[in-house]
């Protein structure tokens, strides 16, 4: 129920629940101050920890499927202390495989300290950070994380804890040299260490992509944000990335689809991409024959994923 439709037709006054449950299902970060406070979403201290937890309550409020959680309940945990407890009973209650990774950093955060702030040694962020500091310039090493420029020195994936393990020790560079590579051409880093060679072997649009300056990632195709979609967890929520968001609108995502299509579409498109080129998958999305291209690679196509496609097309073709 819209909160307009609940404002008009209930007894009962908008609690933040409401507003939790509304965000989500419009698949938005929060902004309400009361919401945001009554949450958790005011002890994050950036938007990555925000993003783990808007796909944790994403999760629990709509994939879980339990009639017991609805905004009257989850008003009512809140407000009497129990969410966290009620949050771990129902996923701990489902496979371990269909939990997803925003669980088991919620875990973490929720037996180490109830704050989200990274100041705790058992908090995966602080870990992650931790990690970090020995790339580092020397002078950026006892920094606190929120003085550090530019704020892409700590990691998205490490702050969930999903890092491979295991990964054994390669040659290093400073940050600093990094930072530089990905201002200019990252490309380079790789041909001034004698690798250049590594880009052409992993890819044959890897170079090309590696290639663009920072001034100039605007015009990369947009396959590249389309893939970084795809990579992300499937309750993520796009509206904080308006350029990945852009990019699924561009290979048929609309908001229109319901959410079988959608999920056919992502799995479909993960497939392709693993197979095809990503340049040549762009090449063809954009002469609006990529459904011809798929099918030379797959031979039939899933229904609802060809609509889609068809639609595209005629698209392109108009």
């Amino acid at each position: 129920m819209s909160l307009n439709h609940l404002a008009k037709c209930s007894a009962r006054p908008i609690a933040t629940a409401d507003i939790l449950y509304d965000d989500i299902g419009k698949n938005k970060f929060l902004e309400d101050g009361k919401a945001c406070e009554a949450f958790g979403f005011n002890r994050c201290s950036h938007w990555r920890e925000e993003s783990h937890l808007l796909g944790l309550y994403r999760g629990f409020l709509l994939y879980l499927q339990d009639p017991e959680i609805n905004p009257v309940n989850l008003n009512e945990w809140q407000q009497n202390g129990l969410l966290a407890t009620r949050i771990i009973e129902k996923f701990s209650a489902i496979p371990e495989k269909s939990r997803g990774t925003y669980f088991p950093w919620f875990c973490e955060i929720n037996n180490s300290k109830p704050s989200l702030r990274p100041d705790s040694k058992s908090n995966p962020i602080a870990l992650a950070l931790d990690a970090a500091r020995p790339s580092l310039e020397p002078g950026d090493r006892d920094k606190d994380p929120r003085e550090l420029e530019p704020l892409e020195k700590s990691d998205y994936d490490q702050s969930l804890g999903v890092m491979p393990k295991n990964i054994p020790s390669l040659p290093t560079c400073s940050f600093d040299e990094i930072w530089r590579a990905w201002q200019n051409s990252t490309a380079e880093l790789f041909e001034n260490d004698g690798k250049g060679n590594l880009l052409d072997e992993i890819s044959g649009s890897l170079r090309e992509f590696m290639s663009y300056p920072v001034e100039k990632h605007g015009l990369r195709p947009s396959v590249w944000r389309f893939k970084h979609l795809l990579a992300l967890d499937d309750n993520t929520p796009s509206s904080g990335f308006p350029e990945i968001e852009a990019a699924a609108q561009d290979y048929g995502f609309r908001s229109q689809l319901d959410a079988r299509t959608k999920m056919d579409l992502r799995q479909f498109y993960r497939q392709l991409l693993k197979v095809g080129d990503p340049l040549e998958v762009h090449k063809a999305k954009e002469r609006g024959e990529l459904l011809d291209y798929a099918e030379i690679l797959f031979g039939d196509i899933d229904n609802r994923v060809r609509d889609v496609l068809v639609e595209m097309s005629s698209t392109r073709g108009a």
